[in-house]
Order: C-alpha cells, then structure tokens, then sequence
C-alpha cells in the first residue's frame, strides 16, 4: 500500500475529530484542558457543512447564528452525516482566534488572529507566531481525540455521541 493509499484509507478520521470536536465543545461547555497547553475554550460559530460519509453530494450546509445548536444540525448527525467543515473560535489567556478548517486535510482558511500591538516590523513576527500557538493547540486537539479514539473507552465514547446526537435540547 503506497502512502497516498494509507493518507486516503485514513481520511474519515477527519470528519470523526471535527464531530468529537464538537460533541465535546458542547458536553464541556467548550472548555478543554490541553496537556502542556493548558487551559482553552473552543466554540464552533456560524458555518458548519456536514457530510454522507459514503455520498458526497449529500451535504448539510448550516450558517448564521449558532449553527451547531440548530436542530438541523441534530438531524445531519442522527442520518449519520460527520462535519466536513467548520468554522471555531479558540481562546486562550485572553486572545481569540477566529478560523474555518475542513476536515479531509485539516486546511485552515480565514484566519484571523488575536491583534497584535507590535511594532510594524515586528508585527509580522508576532503573526506568525500566533499561527503557530494556533497550530499547536490543534494538534493537541488532535493528539486528543486520537488518544480517545484508539483507547479501550472509545465504544462507550462513540455511544455517548450518539445519545448526545438523539437528544432534542442541542
């Protein structure tokens, strides 16, 4: 198997983290403690696109608002539609990033960091070390949920998001 077979073989787990992701973010009232990291609040905001794991023109598109509390939203999952793409809002100590990433290869667009207070030429320094923090804690997101995923516990995890899927009050 070369490594573009193994990378496609192992693409659902993209959609698998964002849905954790987001059954998580609302079990935990968004808050996450981040080994190494610390502390964060992760909130998914107003666009959220779920897809048919096995059609992919079966897709729900879901914007404006708090599209993740939406019963829409609800039933995408119960017809076993995952998060393809989602846009989340991240806080940590005090500064927030805004961005969308997609599920399939983790790209992140429209990126916005906390502002900065820099001088000009250090401002683009600054950026991109706020690029990176941002790229750190989605790792350890990551590290996560796989570390969850590949446990013993992860049957009872699946069927806790499932029940969670089926519950009316979003």
């Amino acid at each position: 198997m070369d490594l573009v077979d193994v990378i496609e073989s192992k693409r659902f787990l993209g959609g698998e983290f964002l849905t954790w992701l987001w059954f998580w973010s609302h079990r935990r009232n968004g808050r996450f403690d981040l080994d190494g990291l610390g502390p964060i609040e992760l909130e998914f905001a107003d666009q959220l696109v779920l897809d048919a794991f096995l059609a992919e023109a079966e897709q729900s598109r879901l914007s404006g608002g708090a599209p993740s509390y939406s019963p829409e939203a609800k039933t995408a999952l119960r017809m076993g539609k995952r998060v393809s793409k989602a846009k989340l809002k991240l806080r940590r100590e005090e500064r927030d990033w805004v961005f969308s990433v997609t599920a399939a290869d983790f790209h992140f667009s429209g990126v916005r960091v906390p502002a900065t207070l820099k001088e000009p030429e250090e401002k683009t320094l600054d950026r991109f070390a706020l690029i990176e923090e941002l790229d750190e804690v989605f790792i350890a997101l990551y590290r996560q949920f796989l570390n969850q995923r590949l446990s013993d516990q992860w049957p009872k995890i699946n069927q806790e998001l499932e029940q969670w899927a089926h519950q009316d009050d979003s």
